[in-house]
């Protein structure tokens, strides 16, 4: 079962994410920007054994450095990390009426950065089916 959180403060993030763990959570998912401190929110989480959702607004290539950086410091092999990252540039131009054509570049980087297990183009399934798609 995935645990979602909107992310307003790490500590407070992680504390919830690690009760949810305690109750059974094999997933979480995170709404956050680059601004956040991602040890700060993964900090105790066996990252290996869940499935590990970011949702980001702001700058995706941030956050998934700072997520390679932070598996760097707990030695764990990038290819252990399960999950995804989603800066869904097509939603956001539903919701904004802005089409940022900066996403599709962050989408590039990301495809450079993001490990094997890792997916880093994502849907929002809900929003596509409302919409006829």
């Amino acid at each position: 079962m995935v645990q979602e959180h909107l992310v307003d403060r790490e500590f407070q993030a992680n504390d919830w994410a690690l009760e949810r763990l305690k109750q059974g959570a094999s997933g979480l998912l995170f709404y956050l920007t680059e601004e956040h401190y991602l040890p700060r929110i993964l900090r105790d989480i066996q990252l290996p054994y869940l499935n590990l959702g970011l949702v980001v607004e702001g700058s995706g290539p941030a956050v998934m450095e700072a997520l390679l950086h932070h598996a760097h410091g707990e030695i764990l092999p990038v290819d252990k990390l399960q999950g995804y990252i989603n800066i869904d540039p097509v939603e956001i131009a539903a919701r904004t009426g802005y089409w940022n054509e900066e996403k599709m570049y962050e989408l590039g980087e990301l495809s450079r950065l993001t490990p094997p297990q890792f997916k880093f183009v994502c849907c929002n399934a809900n929003f596509y089916g409302s919409c006829g798609a």
